[in-house]
């Protein structure tokens, strides 16, 4: 254990006489044991500019602990001030080298003696801003033995990030970034104190992104981390790969979330839009206010739309008429200035405006790389009951919702949800509380994600419905918000909404009842 012996080194109660004043670690020129015959026992000799110090300690356990320390103190010292002006790369180096060295046969035990090694070295590359790629590399090499069982310090992942990004395919980014970011994957516990590691983290793979594989060398990468079983064996490595994968796509439309002009409102989104609206105050969005005119106007718009929905089979027309509903949700959202759920949105808005939300090259990159990786971690079935929970609030921003390529990208790990038979997985497409969208509400028809005239939908009723959802509950509720989608879905064949026979069906017009 290291120990510190404070500002003075004391030989009496009292600091008085030659002890007056401390002495400080840069003075003591040698540290020795006392081992000739007939010396004092348990004590160091102290060899200063003017004469020498003597320590006994209480037992040769404490002496020793005492020699190592200052010898310790001493080197670090000489260390720190060798690489504060560096004259040529060649002696850093071998400084650098020897100071590993010193860390790793240490005999103490405390985790200073890796760190303080390792925050010298980022002090050096911070500000020694002019060394080359190479040499840049060089020193990477040197201090790697530190980081197979340390976490860099904060300023050292930022020029491991630097790294990644400038050189990508330099093979430090395999041979020695790889055990550094496995060992932060497995052991750290919270990102939030230590936001630089999952930035470094981040850069990494996007690095591996970029050899000549791309995402086969991603893929291995994160099944070496899940391991060769069935069961991976280290808890921690899916929920800090899914806060990684979060942090990046979130980074992807952080400039457009900052563009007020070109970032569409939540309310715009659950609304149906799947493409940023004009700024302009539209019909749906002037319906949020109590205004009865616009109320019976936008009742009138919504009773004409709904009546010009034609389903034509072989032998059928159906008409569909469900203006009741329509009405229902329009006037119970006046006076609510709440952004409304996406459930008692039923159909897109046509008045959303075609302009696409555009994400820079590099974006376009990072979303399509973080999006694959969601994929990878969905098709183990041993995280796939956590991967549910992680995302069953929604936690991506409104503007990958209004993405209709990040939505399109990421119904695979939604389908995947939607066929486990386990509980735990499949009902983490619900909401998780009244009130909140969950992936069941998106993924609907009418919802901003529905891009397959509801097969993604019909899959997650129909597992919903073989499990302890097969409720009256979940059925009148399922009538009451989706009873128009799930009637097209039984017209054209499929065979789950066929069988759910909702409850309310008797309500619905007779031609329904008939075709049913």
């Amino acid at each position: 254990m290291l120990i510190s012996l404070g500002v003075w080194l004391p030989v009496s109660r009292e600091p008085t006489g030659y002890m007056e004043n401390s002495i400080s670690y840069s003075s003591i020129e040698d540290v020795q044991l006392l081992s000739w015959e007939n010396a004092p026992k348990y004590c160091l000799q102290l060899t200063i500019p003017g004469g020498t110090v003597l320590l006994q300690a209480a037992n040769s356990y404490l002496r020793d602990q005492w020699f190592h320390s200052l010898q310790w103190k001493k080197k670090i010292y000489k260390y720190k001030k060798v690489l504060t002006n560096p004259s040529r790369l060649e002696v850093v180096l071998k400084e650098i080298r020897t100071l590993v060295d010193m860390a790793l046969t240490s005999p103490l035990q405390d985790e200073s003696i890796h760190q303080a090694p390792l925050e010298i070295v980022s002090k050096l590359l911070s500000e020694n801003t002019s060394l080359s790629p190479q040499e840049h590399e060089n020193i990477i090499v040197a201090i790697a033995p530190l980081l197979e069982n340390n976490h860099p310090p904060p300023d050292l992942c930022e020029f491991f990030c630097k790294h990644c990004r400038e050189r990508p395919r330099s093979m430090v980014v395999i041979e020695v970034f790889t055990p550094v970011v496995q060992r932060i994957l497995k052991h750290n516990m919270d990102f939030g104190k230590c936001p630089r590691l999952r930035l470094f983290t981040q850069e990494y793979i996007l690095a591996l992104n970029e050899l000549n594989a791309g995402m086969e060398v991603v893929k291995k990468f994160i099944h070496s981390m899940h391991g060769p079983t069935g069961q991976c064996p280290h808890p921690r490595v899916l929920p800090n790969l899914v806060a990684v994968c979060l942090a990046a796509i979130y980074s992807c439309y952080e400039e457009f979330i900052n563009s007020r002009d070109n970032s569409p409102s939540l309310k715009e989104i659950r609304n149906g839009c799947q493409q940023p609206c004009d700024r302009k105050p539209n019909l749906p969005l002037r319906l949020l206010h109590t205004s009865p005119d616009l109320v019976s106007q936008e009742a009138t718009l919504t009773e004409s739309r709904l009546k010009s929905v034609i389903v034509t089979s072989s032998e059928i027309h159906v008409e569909v008429e469900r203006n009741n509903t329509a009405n229902h949700k329009m006037t119970a959202s006046v006076g609510n200035d709440s952004e409304p759920n996406l459930i008692d949105c039923l159909m897109v808005s046509p008045t959303c405006s075609t302009m696409s939300i555009e994400l820079s090259a590099q974006a376009d990159r990072i979303l399509a790389c973080y999006v694959e990786i969601l994929k990878m971690l969905s098709d183990y079935e041993d995280w796939r009951p956590a991967l549910a929970s992680l995302l069953q609030p929604i936690p991506f921003p409104k503007e990958a919702l209004a993405h209709e390529k990040f939505t399109k990208e990421l119904k695979y790990v939604i389908q995947r949800f939607a066929e486990d038979p386990r509980q735990e997985v499949h009902s983490c497409l619900l909401s998780v509380r009244a009130g909140k969208d969950g992936w069941f509400q998106l993924y609907s028809p009418g919802g901003v994600a529905c891009d397959d005239d509801g097969e993604l939908f019909a899959s997650m009723v129909h597992i919903l419905m073989g499990s302890c959802y097969k409720t009256k509950k979940f059925l009148l509720s399922l009538a009451e918000n989706k009873l128009g989608p799930c009637m097209l879905l039984a017209l054209r064949g499929n065979q789950t909404m066929v069988e759910a026979k909702l409850p309310n069906l008797k309500e619905v017009d007779v031609r329904y009842t008939e075709a049913w």
